[in-house]
């Protein structure tokens, strides 16, 4: 699992949901710029 955004407070608890879900690793790609990258990657 990918995520990204200006909170670190919401990275980690998403973070926290995604392993809770099954997720075996989750990365913090940075800030609100990387919003278009991760689209991108997820259309692919």
């Amino acid at each position: 699992m990918f995520v990204a955004g200006s909170s670190t407070k919401g990275k980690a608890m998403v973070i926290k949901l995604a392993k809770a879900a099954g997720f075996g690793e989750c990365y913090d790609m940075g800030g609100n710029d990387k919003f278009t990258l991760l689209e991108q990657l997820a259309l692919t």
